[in-house]
């Protein structure tokens, strides 16, 4: 023996060889081995006794010892080891209150050796049905003995069981409870499905320990459990209903064998159970076992173990030799146990098993004939159903069958079943594919013709089974609610769907065999859940049967089958539907002038989608009801889909007219394009199938409407209508509709509603805008669609129809004259006023009988298509060419375009005579619901009001009806807005020659470019166009050249001046006062004329600090303290400062087709202090009207032709434009007014444009800097930074005209002055003149000295001296001829003879150098060397040239050193004469001067030390003004060389602090003598010289200047002068 550790207890395992010997030693049964589990075995002495087994229901009697163990043990034998999955013991009856325990407190008989680690007693109790316990049997030792092995609990530790223990020795009435709280009434248990590891039957075990020896426990059964299924959870006592079984109800020869059970929960044996097989028990489990008769093999059969009964006589009748080895009546039973799930068994199947040869089965008998089907009631079984043997007799009431079963008998052998005989059960079985389970809400099944007598009643059958039943019962309750309904459960579709012969629901009517004649069916609304087809079947030979099949069957309504020939009609469509079908009223007739009704019958349809849209609503009379398919979008699949009906009374006098039974009808469809049809199909019931009807041709109808009564079956020419044909889908809204009879529009049609014929609208479906609660003023069938011919021409009074082309879905609206036929040749409409309800073209049809047509032989194209239609006004065509006239924007207006007035003329000065007059048409116009913005706004002769085209931005409040959600897009493209006149179809005018246009003054609602446009009588024709225009004022076109100029807003102001208010957004424009002058000194201003602008600040809240109005006027009326404000983008009817903008802003004079010439200007910028006005311009441009346009003011200009002309130096002929920059300046700083008072009149001529600049050459830096700082005309007009004289390099040489040195001279071709001193002075010219002269001289000098020094000697200079003197003395006149000849000569040669001396005698590096040149070795040169000859040649002739204007620089250069020098005179003036070394000296000035002369040692008085504080400030102020001098002189040079920005000199004076402010005037007056003094030389060049034409003359006069420069600073320099002049100065302070 060995310690085995099991569960945290310690358990002795006996050897089973062991065990069996001490229990022959005992001579007992073999023992249950007992597990220590509160204390431990001492010995292996330590066995159990054998236990007695007693059944006790009632409790136990008065004990003596209480048990201190509880559990199970085997009942029955278990062919191998028994395991156990899961086990429950609960004190509870129905397995209630659980018997806790530990690890611990598990007790068992022990375990499987091999497994003997997984599978201990705790493992069948762990709550895991995958682990189990396994007993220690082996099957091939004999398994497992009844009562030998078991399972348990140790309860000793409990309190309940010390509760026992306490209370054991009282009265048992008094004991009795405590014993009943520790007694296992209940188990749960999960063993094992397999026969060999299970047990049939377990026991309910208590354990009790022997007093004398503990260790000693004995068990006794309380209670037995027979037929304990495994492979589930099986309860002990079992729930009512979880048991169910067969028996057999006669004896059997042998014992009961069947091969196969089945049990099913519904009477026709379709739906299988499943549960776990229980049996009285077996012969071998092994072999015979009940799980057998469950296994669907008819090979395998189980065998009733029948015992025999006490006091049985029937072997006296079945015994075979005295013997009875049969079953007794409801001795043997086998049948399932559901577990935990309560069941209906209410039809089996079973096969008896047939003996195995002819002896056999007459001599024992193992099947019955009679049946009986039990169920556990709770405390045992009772008798649910008797099924016999047709065949058979029963004359015992007792036994008779419950229920006539013609497929049980004829046994064994075959299959036998409880199914119900034929014709007890009718069904209806879907015949067409379903969406979704198959829904049905009330079935009706007669045995009577048409449904009228015989309704049947029985118990519901479906395709779910019972399982359904509450459902299916629904079917059959005689209850139309719609919540209480039968709905299959297909699964051969994909998803809910049923295939064809697979959903079905019957009746099924026990113990009766109805005929079935007519049938009644009430389905779902919803096609996805029902059949359109459906079979009648009845049950017949256990199977089903077809009866009748039955098509087209509607839901939502009640269908009758079979329905009488011709007593069905009904409406069908024949396309796709985007939405919902939906049909408002619905009309047949017997006559072809839909004037007789047809009987009325039940309305009936293929489904509707919502309770209140059901066929019934399409036949109530009321237009506002309506009936709805069953679909939010019917379009997959759909065509032909959905439809609505009658059915006639089967006796309706209408059938006898078969095919003619309905000869008209009348349909009112939805007005929603996407909920009607344009083509469906009209179709008559001939019995079996619906057919088409003959009232067209194809049986189809096609190009059908909504939202009024619809007329399919029309005759030819009585229904007319208008179509857009745009291939664009949109919206198309019309106000009003008149059709007229006669091309001058003068004979109208009838008009739709009451007291017109009865003439009705016709419509393809628009977007109702009326409400409910305001329908209720109007008729039951008032349409929408007569506000269309209603005469009232409000956008309320209209009908907004859906045009989509796309879906070959166009909108039309027009009138049925019902049996007039009629012509139209004049039609007269107003659409809507916006781009989105309206359209530009629209076709007329007619009616040809059968469909609409485009086209008719009398009627021309133009009668029947309309084009260049506008909005929201009336549109007439046929029009006459020249009859309509129209003014387009030429281009975008980016938040549409509105018109204050306007009018058109035939005579180019628009004269009042010839302006036309006639109905006002436009584009359309942006409604709102205080102002009238229609087109006859601009006719009105008011500019306070105005017309806005419909492509101007819309509030929402002002949206029109049907576009409250819409987001309009706000701009117009060019020509997309328009507005004219139709002068009537009896007057046209041939051309308009001269247009007067007054536009709003918000620019993005302006169209600067305007077309005019006629009528053709086809098309619009572009005639001519106005270009440029404005607004807030009139503008007439055509204007001359010249006849208009305008001040352009070119620039604003980036910061606000000091002490101005800084704010957030910026401001418009204003202007106080301006004034156009012919000359260029704004001395002669132009007269007359009248303002012109690009808009004005016109709509806008008025606050304290605005002026009352900012209109044009404002600006000329005299006062500069008036303001016109630009609208700078504020707006029209609202101001927005966030997008204030004055770009392009303009104000300007017209002056009546009179040309001027504007060549100055003067214009006072308000410096309004308000909210919206006003930021002056930092730059303006003046521009001028051309003739066709504005472009900027420019005057022709005619450069200086040069003497000679070639490609570089000829400049063509420019205009120069008026772009002005630094307009607006602040005012001073020292002013005393207030911004608002600030009146600053700012000039600009010509002259200060930015554009006006000229070419020069890049010698005009000789006149002055190029610095626009040094120029006061440019600082003030152009910039005060940068170069402006020139602008740019030297080489393009552009000067500004506001340059110094140009104020005087002429610049633009219409300037012209006399001649002065310069022009004869001609100095450029002669500069010239000897520049290009002086080189030919100075080559032939060079040539005479080259030759000179080859050819001369070396003494040449002696001898001609020599030979001069040879003539000396002359005393003949001879003499003194030859003398002064040779004089003469000797003069003539002197230059050549002093330089061959000088070559001769010179030692230096100039000679030496020319020597190497030209006399190499003081010898010819060789050929060699001859180019050392060219290049003297050359040098020396270059040379020669240079020099006059070398010598005229040194000339200066000396004058510049004697000049400099001068100055040394002053400080002589200034010595002092006395001596300071010498005593007497000093002592005679002090005598003088009267003055005592101090010492370094002498004590200073006040006054001294007033004195020196006097003379220090007065130094310190000239040293300051000295520093102020060199920071000017800095900033030229700075300036000169472009290093630092322009600094204007009283800037730099302005910031002066504290006592020197006082410095401010001299300081200026020092910058401008220094200025002025720059000036000096370029005014004597400017006047001596003038302007200069040529670079290279200036070039030649500057580089004399260098020469000079360069001469007197050597000078200078060399002899220290600035040294000398320092000492000097020294000097005279030491001795002053």
């Amino acid at each position: 023996m060995a310690l085995r550790r099991s569960n945290g207890a310690e358990v002795w395992m006996l050897p089973r060889i062991l065990l069996v010997f001490f229990l022959q030693l005992a001579k007992a049964e073999p023992p249950v081995a007992a597990t220590g589990v509160v204390h431990e075995l001492q010995s292996e002495e330590a066995f159990v006794r054998p236990a007695s087994r007693r059944l006790q229901d009632f409790g136990p009697p008065t004990p003596r010892y209480v048990w201190q163990r509880v559990g199970i043990l085997n009942d029955s034998p278990v062919p191998g080891y028994w395991k156990i999955h899961e086990l429950g013991l609960y004190y509870g009856l129905e397995c209630d209150n659980r018997v806790p325990f530990t690890p611990e407190d598990v007790w068992h008989t022990g375990t499987h050796r091999e497994t003997e680690f997984t599978t201990s007693g705790m493992q069948g109790m762990d709550g895991s049905t995958e682990t189990w316990w396994a007993s220690d049997c082996r099957q091939v030792l004999g398994g497992c003995k009844p009562f030998t092995v078991g399972l348990g609990i140790d309860i000793s530790r409990t309190r309940l069981y010390q509760l026992a223990t306490d209370n054991a020795n009282l009265a048992w009435n008094n004991t009795r409870p405590y014993f009943e709280a520790i007694t296992v009434k209940c188990i749960r248990i999960f063993q094992s499905e397999d026969v060999r590891y299970k047990t049939d039957r377990i026991a309910i075990a208590q354990g009790t320990a022997d007093p004398a020896n503990p260790r000693i426990i004995t068990y006794s059964a309380v209670t037995i459990f027979q037929s304990v299924a495994g492979g589930t959870w099986s309860q002990r006592p079992p729930k009512i209903g979880t048991q169910w079984r067969i028996t057999n109800l006669e004896h059997t020869v042998g014992r009961w064998a069947l091969t196969e059970v089945q049990f099913f929960e519904d009477e026709l044996c379709t739906f299988p159970l499943r549960g776990y097989p229980i049996s009285l028990g077996q012969d071998n489990p092994l072999t015979t076992g009940e799980a057998n008769a469950f296994d669907s093999n008819l090979s395998s059969w189980w065998i009733a173990n029948c015992s025999e009964v006490p006091g049985s006589i029937a072997h006296l009748t079945y015994g075979v030799g005295g013997f009875f080895y049969g079953c007794e009546p409801q001795q043997a039973w086998i049948g399932l146990d559901f577990s935990d799930t309560i069941t209906e068994v209410r039809c089996i199947r079973f096969y008896q098993k047939p003996p195995q040869d002819l002896s056999d089965q007459e001599q024992r008998r193992s099947w019955t004939r009679g049946i009986g089907l039990q169920k556990w009631n709770g405390n045992g079984w009772s008798m649910v159903e008797r099924f016999w043997d047709p065949g058979q007799n029963i004359t015992d009431p007792a036994l008779e069958p419950t229920l006539a079963t013609p497929y049980v008998g004829n046994a064994p052998g075959r299959y036998e079943n409880t199914k119900p005989p034929d014709r007890a059960v009718w069904r209806l079985i879907n015949d067409d594919y379903t969406k979704g389970n198959w829904r049905i809400t009330e079935l009706e099944f007669y045995t009577g013709e048409h449904c009228l007598t015989g309704m049947l009643e029985g118990k519901p059958l479906s395709m779910q089974g019972p399982s359904n039943f509450r459902l299916a019962r629904y079917a059959f309750d005689i209850d139309e609610r719609t919540d209480q309904f039968w709905e299959s459960s297909c699964s051969r579709g994909p998803g809910n769907t049923c295939v064809p012969l697979e959903a079905w629901i019957g009746l099924y009517t026990r113990g009766a065999r109805p005929i079935v004649r007519c049938f009644r069916l009430l389905q779902s609304r919803h096609q996805d859940q029902q059949s359109t087809s459906v079979q009648l079947h009845v049950y017949q030979e256990g199977g089903w049967i077809m009866d009748s099949l039955h098509r087209d069957v509607g839901g939502g309504t009640w269908n009758r089958r079979p329905a009488e020939p011709w007593t069905l009609w009904r409406f069908r469509n024949d396309q796709p539907i985007p939405g919902q079908w939906r049909i408002h009223e619905l009309r047949a007739y017997k006559d072809p002038l839909c004037l007789l009704d047809m009987t009325q019958g039940r309305p009936v349809a293929s489904g509707y989608l919502k309770f209140s849209e059901g066929p019934e609503k399409a036949n109530d009379l009321k237009s506002d009801t309506y009936w709805g398919a069953d679909c939010m979008s019917c379009t997959v699949n759909a065509t032909r889909k959905y439809w609505i009906g009658m059915e006639l009374p089967h006796d309706a006098v209408e059938a006898k007219s078969e095919k003619l039974m309905v000869r008209c009808f009348r349909l009112w469809q939805s007005e929603n394009l996407d909920q009607q049809v344009q083509r469906m199909q009209f179709q008559l019931w001939n019995g079996k199938d619906y057919v088409l009807s003959p009232l067209s041709r194809t049986g189809l109808f096609s190009q059908l409407g909504g939202g009024a009564w619809l007329r399919p079956s029309a005759s030819f020419m009585t229904r007319w209508r208008i179509s857009p044909t745009t291939m664009e889908d949109k919206y198309w809204r019309v106000t009003e509709l008149e059709f007229y009879s006669d091309a001058m529009c003068t004979q109208p049609l009838p008009r739709t509603g009451e007291g017109y014929g009865g003439a009705s609208p016709v419509t393809s479906g628009y977007k109702p805008l009326k409400t409910p609660f305001e329908r209720l003023e109007y008729g039951r069938f008032w349409s929408e669609a007569d506000l269309g011919t209603d005469n009232k021409t409000e956008i309320k009074s209209g009908l907004l129809l859906e045009h989509r082309p796309s879906e070959s879905l166009p909108a039309y609206f027009g009138v049925d004259y019902l049996s007039q036929s009629t012509w139209v040749r004049c039609v007269r409409f107003q659409q809507g006023p916006l781009s989105v309800d309206q359209v530009s073209s629209v076709r007329l049809q007619i009616w040809e009988g059968a469909h609409w047509k485009d086209s008719d032989p009398e009627l021309s194209e133009l009668e029947m298509r309309f084009e260049g239609l506008g909005g929201g006004g009336w549109q007439r065509r046929p029009a006459a060419s020249g009859s309509l006239w129209r003014l387009e924007n030429g281009v975008e207006a980016p938040e549409g375009w509105a018109v204050y007035e306007t009018s058109l003329y035939t005579d180019p000065e628009c004269s009042n005579e010839s302006r036309l007059s006639g109905d006002p048409i436009a584009s359309g116009y942006a409604p709102h619901n205080r102002l009238n913005k229609r087109p006859a706004m601009a006719f009105d002769g008011d500019t306070a009001t105005a017309w806005v085209s419909q492509c101007s931005a819309l509030p929402e409040e002002h949206r029109p009806p049907g576009f409250e959600e819409h987001k309009f897009p706000v701009g117009c493209n060019a020509s997309e807005a328009w507005i004219g006149l139709d002068l009537g179809p009896k007057d046209s005018a041939d051309v308009v020659k001269c247009v007067r246009i007054y536009q709003v003054g918000y620019r993005p609602m302006q169209s600067s470019s305007i077309k005019v446009a006629k009528w053709t009588g086809v098309l619009w024709q572009y005639q001519w166009s106005l270009e440029n225009l404005g607004g807030s004022a009139w503008e007439q076109r055509p204007a001359a050249p010249n006849s208009m100029w305008r001040l352009n807003h070119a620039a604003e102001q980036v910061a606000p001046c000091p002490g101005q208010l800084k704010r957030n957004d910026k401001r418009a424009w204003g202007i106080s006062d301006f004034k156009f002058f012919k000359d260029s000194d704004c001395m002669e201003e132009i007269q007359g004329g009248t303002a012109i602008s690009s808009g004005s600040v016109e709509n806008y809240i008025v606050a304290i600090t605005d002026q009352p109005s900012y209109e044009l006027s404002r600006s000329r009326d005299g006062s500069q303290l008036t303001t016109w404000a630009a609208n700078c983008m504020l707006g029209w009817l609202s101001t927005d400062m966030s997008k204030t903008n004055c770009t392009q802003e303009w104000i300007g004079i017209a002056y009546s087709n009179r040309a001027v010439e504007v060549r100055c200007v003067t214009y006072v910028q308000s410096r309004h202090e308000s909210s919206k006005c006003c930021d002056p311009a930092s730059q303006v441009e003046l521009q001028r009207w051309n003739g066709s346009d504005w472009v900027e003011a420019t005057w022709q200009r005619t450069p200086p032709q040069p003497a000679v002309a070639t490609d570089t130096n000829v400049r063509p002929v420019v205009d120069l434009g008026a772009h002005f920059l630094k307009t607006g300046p602040c005012p001073e700083s020292r002013s005393t007014l207030a911004m608002y008072e600030e009146i600053i009149e700012e000039k600009r001529s010509r002259r200060d444009s930015e554009s006006c600049v000229v070419k020069l050459t890049g010698a005009i830096q000789l006149l002055t800097a190029p610095q626009c700082l040094l120029h006061p005309r440019c600082a003030n007009v152009i910039n005060e930074e940068g170069n402006c004289c020139p602008i740019g390099d030297l080489v393009d040489s552009s000067n500004r005209c506001c340059c110094n040195f140009l104020n005087d001279e002429e610049i633009f071709d219409d300037e012209k002055k006399p001649k002065d001193f310069r022009d004869a002075l001609a100095f450029e010219f002669a500069t010239v003149w000897m520049s290009n002269q002086l080189p030919l001289p100075g080559l032939l000098a060079t040539i005479a000295v080259y030759i000179a020094t080859l050819f001369f000697p070396p003494n040449a200079e002696a001898k001609v001296a020599a030979w001069v003197r040879q003539c000396m003395p002359a005393r003949t006149r001879g003499q003194r001829m030859r003398l002064r000849l040779r004089q003469f000569l000797a003069t003539l040669l002197w230059p050549l003879l002093v330089w061959r001396t000088f070559m001769a005698t010179s030692a230096t590096e100039v000679a030496r150098r020319i020597k190497w040149l030209i006399l190499p070795n003081d010898q010819r040169p060789p050929p060699l060397q001859y180019w050392k000859s060219a290049v003297f040649l050359v040098g020396g002739a270059a040379f020669a040239g240079m020099l006059p204007w070398i010598l005229i620089g040194v000339l200066f250069g000396e004058i510049m050193i004697k000049l400099a020098l001068g100055l040394c005179y002053i400080i002589k003036l200034f010595k002092s004469p006395f001596d300071p070394l010498d005593l007497r000296d000093m002592h005679l000035r002090s005598y003088l001067s009267r003055t005592r002369v101090k010492q370094e040692g002498d004590t200073a008085t006040a006054l001294d030390i007033v004195g020196g504080m006097v003379s220090t400030f007065v130094f310190g102020l000239g040293y300051f003004m000295k520093f102020l001098f060199d920071v000017f002189v800095v900033r030229a040079q700075m300036l000169t060389f472009n290093l630092i920005d322009s600094i204007e000199a009283d800037k730099i004076v302005d910031i002066f602090p504290g006592l020197l402010d006082m410095l401010r005037e001299p300081g200026m007056l020092m910058y401008n003598a220094m200025y002025y003094s720059s000036q000096l030389v370029s005014f004597i060049l400017n006047r001596a010289i003038g302007i200069p034409l040529c670079q290279g003359s200036c070039a030649l006069v500057g580089s004399v200047v260098m020469v000079m420069i360069l001469y007197g600073a050597a000078q200078w320099l060399n002899y220290d002068l600035f040294g000398l002049f320092t000492s000097a100065r020294q000097m005279v302070k030491a001795t002053r």
